[in-house]
């Protein structure tokens, strides 16, 4: 009995996506269960006792330097290409992923309901050290 082609996408969607992200949940069920890592809590602070109105700003504008001068003309540029080729499945990929990575109010959603659900909140520990950015 040979595969068809939907029976081969559902079964690589299934080993490529589904079977590693069951792993990778428990994973972080087990690592949950423990407690979080030791080193979590205090290089947390470490980072923000560094932290400096000054350096903020100049941190904030090197991250949006790099995502424009960097990653913006490299996802044109391959887009292009791949319009040029006519690789349509590796375009909608690409844009796909792209956009996805611009979800940025998503991702911020998702990582603050995983601190309320495994207890790190961060604002709590920059409370505790009076200084508040």
């Amino acid at each position: 009995m040979g595969f068809t082609r939907s029976r081969r996408s559902v079964l690589l969607l299934l080993l490529g996506g589904f079977i590693p992200f069951l792993i990778l949940g428990d994973l972080a069920e087990d690592v949950w269960k423990q407690g979080g890592f030791p080193f979590d809590v205090p290089l947390l602070l470490t980072i923000h006792s560094t932290a400096q109105p000054k350096l903020d700003v100049f941190v904030s504008y090197l991250t949006k330097l790099g995502v424009f001068w960097g990653v913006f003309p490299a996802v044109v540029m391959i887009s292009l290409l791949l319009l040029i080729r006519q690789k349509w499945r590796a375009l909608e990929f690409l844009l796909t992923a792209s956009v996805g990575n611009e979800q940025s109010t998503q991702i911020s959603s998702i990582e603050h309901s995983a601190d309320i659900i495994h207890g790190i909140h961060v604002r709590q520990l920059w409370k505790e050290t009076g200084r508040i950015y």
